[in-house]
């Protein structure tokens, strides 16, 4: 991939010209060419600990956190210092650095157009925004029992603005470690919620439309769920 030793991969912003970025490093964004290997890299005055990708700008998440502050920003790939403040989630407080840090780590998903789902893992609901405005969107299907409380987002996907799946954590541990095993579809603000079981269990959610749903699971396949409506 072209990476140095001390560089390790992690988080990935799809923009809307096709460009694939991704964090070499905290302090370095890097352009992957379609081979996976880097072609390009920025340096960053500023540490980032998450990248996410909104258009043509990146979304990412920058240290420190500051309490009470957005915890997301964005920014032009090339232009590191061009930074705009996202919408919705709010740094949380904590007794320490160590605490603020793991606090506030946080998690996005697929988006629908310009909407994206933003959110802390052990939270019970997630952030909506489109960079402009944003709405906190209640979960009622994770207080079921067999959800596990300490992480019930696992992942999510927008099917439109008001609709989306939904990947909870469970109380069954896989090998002694969490897994994701109920999936749902949701409509914001309906009575009804189309809940299942899935096994074996998901890592993550890789492409949702309105009736179906592909997941990697646990296992390295891939599984499509389909709702008839």
């Amino acid at each position: 991939m072209g990476l140095k030793p001390e560089e390790r991969v992690w988080g990935l912003g799809c923009l809307s010209d096709g460009s694939l970025w991704t964090l070499a490093s905290a302090r370095t964004v890097a352009r992957l060419g379609r081979n996976g290997h880097i072609q390009e890299r920025i340096e960053l005055r500023v540490p980032r600990v998450a990248l996410f990708g909104t258009g043509e700008r990146l979304l990412f998440q920058a240290l420190p956190t500051a309490e009470g502050a957005p915890a997301l920003a964005t920014s032009p790939p090339r232009q590191p210092e061009s930074v705009r403040a996202w919408p919705g989630l709010i740094a949380r407080a904590a007794g320490t650095r160590e605490q603020q840090l793991t606090r506030n780590l946080l998690n996005c998903g697929l988006g629908f157009e310009r909407w994206l789902p933003c959110w802390f893992p052990d939270d019970m609901r997630f952030s909506l925004s489109d960079g402009s405005a944003s709405r906190a969107i209640e979960l009622p299907a994770l207080r079921a029992a067999a959800v596990d409380p300490t992480a019930p987002i696992w992942d999510i996907a927008l099917s439109a603005a008001n609709r989306f799946w939904l990947l909870a954590g469970s109380r069954r541990r896989l090998d002694g470690r969490r897994a994701a095993r109920q999936l749902s579809w949701i409509v914001e603000g309906a009575a009804r919620t189309v809940s299942l079981e899935i096994d074996p269990p998901a890592r993550l959610i890789v492409a949702a439309d309105e009736s179906r749903c592909l997941l990697v699971t646990t296992q390295g396949s891939v599984m499509e769920v389909v709702v008839m409506q």
